[in-house]
């Protein structure tokens, strides 16, 4: 059975760049967000686990002392994020494996 090219859905593109039709800009974002900043604390979402409430009930002082941390940590991620969409191609390392290993996956007898 054979498959006729033309017939195949065409994928999304994974990697966001500059809009295709677009008009030409000397700085293309290489990182678009799909989503935009979480509206709601993260406390929404683990108080509906068991595994929180559980902490919660046995010892209310770590578990809030955890919420802080992981709040924090949600809000730096998304602040790294925002960051990376000024970021231009430039400062993106093309491959951020160490040189000896791009050279062992390269030539894996070169040892």
């Amino acid at each position: 059975m054979s498959v006729d090219r033309q017939d195949l859905t065409p994928l999304p593109d994974l990697l966001h760049d500059q809009p295709r039709g677009g008009p030409v800009r000397e700085h293309r974002p290489v990182f678009l967000l799909d989503s935009t900043r979480p509206r709601t604390p993260l406390a929404d979402h683990t108080d509906r686990e068991l595994r929180f409430r559980q902490l919660h009930r046995t010892d209310p002082v770590e578990a809030a002392r955890l919420a802080v941390l992981a709040q924090e940590a949600v809000d730096q991620r998304w602040q790294v994020y925002e960051e990376m969409t000024t970021r231009g191609p430039e400062r993106f390392p093309a491959d951020a494996r160490p040189v000896a290993a791009v050279r062992e996956i390269d030539d894996p007898d070169r040892r």
